[in-house]
């Protein structure tokens, strides 16, 4: 359904050149839910922007369900939806007024249009917001109207640049539901996002970190290859000192230990013998350890793990 095939793009100005999209290829074959996860200023919204027909790449090509994006624009732009991160909603027009705009923007006949727009806004849940000037809408419920949007055409192919940021936890649930749903209906929904909750819930999650894909798979292959059969102790040290000194002393031992706020993470494939240990130590050390907890790996470690940069973080 969609291929991205070693597309480069860099950015110039007249100090610096940026290469924003380093070489990447991919493949997504059938209906599915892909999240590209990575940290701001990773490339994810310049190789959205190439794929939506946006922005040229200074190289490789984007195929649309076998069509060149760049050598028959038009063709391919029918096949996809695009909602941006910023805007793509009319702020002073309400939302049954921006579903009939991106109709008319599709071509669509008004009688269809009408029919198209009455279905997706009991889909998405707008009923009470019709007549609702979109400026007046919440933040998630404005989401949905750009999605509704980009889905006026009915595209077998949805791209999404971080439509979870800003939302609180319940809309970005809400949201991510409605997305497996369009999977359900047989679409192919490629999403970019920094937020790792929302990422375990894709079908496949690629890892881009400077331009580049450093990992892909299904989130549960993502971490068994990274990681293997592990799991994750959690040592919660409120003493600053403290924490940071045992930490330095599981590094040196060879352990992969991290601190995260007021938390050592501690990346184990014995539990029961590396906890018995890691207490038999602080106990030796003086170092009060207020609670410990057992996990398995997130996304988050994966990608602090492939790049040594944790999600949020300046690269």
């Amino acid at each position: 359904m969609l291929r991205i095939l070693d597309v480069v793009k860099t950015w110039r100005t007249r100090s610096a050149s940026i290469r924003a999209v380093d070489h990447v290829t991919l493949e997504l074959e059938k209906p599915s839910l892909f999240a590209l996860l990575g940290p701001n200023g990773a490339g994810k919204t310049t190789l959205l922007n190439i794929v939506a027909g946006i922005v040229p790449p200074d190289q490789g090509r984007v195929e649309i369900m076998g069509i060149d994006m760049w050598r028959e624009p038009e063709k391919a732009k029918r096949l996809i939806g695009f909602s941006p991160q910023e805007g793509g909603v009319f702020m002073d027009l309400t939302v049954w007024e921006n579903l009939m705009y991106a109709a008319t923007m599709h071509r669509i006949p008004s009688s269809d249009a009408r029919k198209r727009a009455k279905e997706l806004i009991e889909f998405l849940g707008l009923e009470e917001h019709v007549k609702k000037l979109a400026k007046k809408l919440s933040g998630g419920l404005r989401k949905r109207l750009s999605v509704a949007m980009s889905l006026m055409h009915d595209p077998p192919i949805l791209i999404l640049d971080e439509p979870t940021t800003g939302l609180d936890p319940r809309a970005r649930i809400e949201l991510v539901d409605l997305l497996r749903k369009l999977v359900s209906r047989g679409k192919l929904v490629v999403m970019s996002t920094h937020i790792t909750e929302d990422a375990e819930r894709s079908d496949v999650v690629g890892f881009m970190f400077r331009g580049r894909i450093v990992e892909m798979g299904s989130p549960d292959q993502v971490k068994e290859r990274t990681f293997g059969k592990v799991r994750v102790i959690e040592i919660e040290v409120l003493e600053d000192n403290a924490r940071e000194k045992l930490a330095k002393v599981l590094r040196d031992q060879g352990r992969d230990a991290r601190i995260g706020g007021t938390t050592i993470e501690l990346v184990s494939s014995n539990v029961r013998e590396d906890l018995d240990r890691v207490l038999e130590l602080a106990e030796r050390m003086g170092v009060r350890i207020l609670e410990t907890r057992i996990r398995e790996p997130r996304l988050s470690d994966v990608f602090l793990k492939l790049t040594g940069v944790k999600l949020g973080e300046e690269q």
